[in-house]
Formats: C-alpha cells, sequence, structure tokens
C-alpha cells in the first residue's frame, strides 16, 4: 500500500487543476483517471469535439443557403467519415497539448489507470493497488444515462460521446430533449443531410430560456428542415427491420415516427 499525501479521484479539468496545485505545493499525489483519457469531458467529448463539428456543419450550411450577392458557394462532396476523424486529432492534439505534456513536467504526481474503490475513507484500491491518503478528491464528473424508456437499451441509441465519434451518418435520427447538447446535435446532423426530428417534453425548446427566444429558435429549426415535436413523451422504442421506431404520446394522443 502506498501512502500518498493527496489523492484525487477523477483525471479531468477539476481533478487536473487540483493535481497542477498539489504539484506545486510539493505534495506526493496520486490522480486515479477512469474510462475518459486525460482531461475529462471537455477535450474529449465535450467543448473541442463538438464544436468542431459545429464549424463543419456551419460550413456545408453556408454552401448551401449563403445570401451573399456575387458570392458562389458550392458543396462538391461531404465525406463525413473524414470530418470524425478529423475531430478526432484535434481532439488527441490538445490532449497531448494541453494536458499529457503538462501532467509530464508535474513533479510528485502519478497518474494511475483504472476503477477506484473505497476500502475505508481513507483508503483506496485501484486494481491490484491501495493507496492511503488523509486527503481525498473526489472529482468523478459525471457520465451519459438512457432514460427509462422501455426497448431503448435493446434497440441502441447514441450519446453525446458516441455521437462524437461514430463515422456513418445516419439517414434519420430521433433527438429526444431539447437542452443544449440535443439542440446542438440535432442542428449538426440536419445541416450534414440527416432528417431530424427533435422530441421535447415541455410546450418550448430549451425551456430555461425566454420564450421570445424559444419561439425564435424552433422557427429557424423549422427552417432548416427540422422537425420539431412540443409536449411529446418517449414510450417505448422496437425495431423493425433495419428501423428503430419509437412511439411518443402527445396531447392526442400515441404517434410513431
Amino acid at each position: 500500500m502506498k501512502s500518498m499525501d493527496f489523492l484525487i479521484l477523477g483525471a479531468g479539468a477539476s481533478a487536473f487543476a487540483a493535481a497542477i496545485k498539489a504539484s506545486e505545493l510539493g505534495a506526493k499525489t496520486a490522480m486515479v483517471k477512469g474510462p475518459l483519457p486525460l482531461g475529462g469531458t471537455c477535450v474529449n467529448v465535450g467543448c473541442v469535439p463538438s464544436k468542431s463539428l459545429v464549424r463543419a456543419a456551419e460550413l456545408v450550411h453556408l454552401a448551401g443557403t449563403n445570401p451573399r450577392p456575387g458570392v458562389r458557394l458550392s458543396l462538391a462532396e461531404l465525406d463525413f467519415a473524414e470530418i470524425i476523424r478529423s475531430e478526432r486529432r484535434l481532439v488527441d492534439a490538445m490532449r497531448h497539448k494541453k494536458y499529457e505534456l503538462v501532467m509530464e513536467q508535474a513533479s510528485g504526481v502519478t497518474v494511475v489507470e483504472g476503477a477506484a474503490e473505497f476500502l475505508e475513507p481513507h483508503r483506496v484500491r485501484v486494481g491490484a493497488k491501495e493507496f492511503r491518503s488523509e486527503r481525498v478528491l473526489i472529482a468523478t464528473g459525471s457520465t451519459a444515462v438512457a432514460p427509462p424508456v422501455p426497448g431503448l437499451v435493446e434497440a441502441g441509441f447514441l450519446t453525446h460521446v458516441t455521437a462524437l465519434t461514430s463515422e456513418r451518418l445516419p439517414g434519420s435520427l430521433l433527438v429526444l430533449g431539447a437542452g443544449p447538447v440535443g439542440l446542438e446535435f440535432a442542428q449538426v446532423y440536419a445541416r450534414f443531410g440527416t432528417k431530424v426530428t427533435l422530441a421535447v417534453r415541455d410546450r418550448q425548446l430549451f425551456g430555461r430560456t425566454e420564450p421570445e427566444l424559444s419561439r425564435r429558435l424552433g422557427e429557424i429549426f423549422v427552417e432548416e428542415g427540422i422537425t420539431v415535436l412540443k409536449e411529446a413523451k418517449a414510450v417505448r422504442v422496437e425495431r423493425r427491420g433495419n428501423l428503430k421506431v419509437i412511439t411518443l404520446r402527445g396531447p392526442a394522443g400515441d404517434f410513431d415516427i
């Protein structure tokens, strides 16, 4: 069992900042990295890759809708797989520069990969290794969880993580939820050419914003070819051949899409 001054569970932004500060203070530190690579959500499956796709989708959109007189744009070919590969190369480069190289220079910090289990309040096991520390920081972040819709897990679905790595552009896509992440992916996929349906349980998109902003956002989505279904709750999902059919419950009753 190794005795440490500081034990950090997680390897995302908060954990990384804590490790750097601990290194500056001369603390002997162990950082336990879980399933995500060093850097956590933002650089790996959040801001960096999603905004890369947003920018690529914007360029595709401008090629087909550019309103500037005299400027003629055209889209000769869309290679969606290469767009995804380019996004992953950007993620790899930024993670290496902003996190991995920095951590290599952080004296006194040891990165351990695996799942941590508390044996006692100040004793943790990671695989075959055990660590003891009076100071433990839990910075494990969050993970995607499937909503409790019957048949959803069996039929299969995309999350904000897998949507950033799949090189296959779907012909159609149903997005459940109209929060920031759902809205972003709905517009991105629609601009790449996917037939997108957005289902939200509330009466407006992005329910925490001003109604007027929500209304205008809905208008823009409709203009871009996205089908917006409000007050629509997912009831069940099933496979029919190569397609997945979802039953939604709206004010007028149940219907399939």
